[in-house]
């Protein structure tokens, strides 16, 4: 019974690994599968001043967007720009820690997650499209 055990929880990590993205703070970004109408998805990463994590997805215009980003300690904060490198028309800060937004083109979406903080700041973000 117990082999049995340790081999399912193997095959369901298997299964949600595509749900948890793990963040490298350098300069390409790294592609996130966010399916519209699909679950969420999470991230975690590190970042500091001037080591911002960033992230591409890819959408259809007429999606709508929604993140939440949350840290153990110190302050982080995300923001996301369409195709052409514009913030999203609800966002009224590039420092965002809940965001709803609408996508209004189709193409590939940047989220930059980003803090003030000098020391290493621990972030999750979920992040879904619908």
């Amino acid at each position: 019974m117990r082999r049995n055990s340790g081999l399912s929880c193997f095959l369901l990590l298997l299964l949600l690994s595509p749900l948890l993205v793990r963040a490298q703070t350098n300069s390409a970004p790294t592609r996130i599968q966010v399916k519209r109408g699909g679950p969420a998805v999470t991230i975690e990463g590190d970042v500091e001043r001037d080591k911002e994590a960033f992230f591409v997805f890819q959408a259809k215009a007429s999606s709508k967007f929604s993140g939440h980003l949350t840290t153990k300690s110190g302050k982080a904060g995300f923001a996301v720009d369409d195709p052409d490198g514009n913030g999203l028309p609800e966002e009224e800060f590039d420092f965002n820690t809940n965001l709803t937004g609408s996508l209004k083109k189709t193409g590939d979406y940047k989220i930059t997650v980003a803090t003030f903080d000098s020391r290493p700041v621990h972030f999750t973000l979920t992040v879904r499209v619908y």
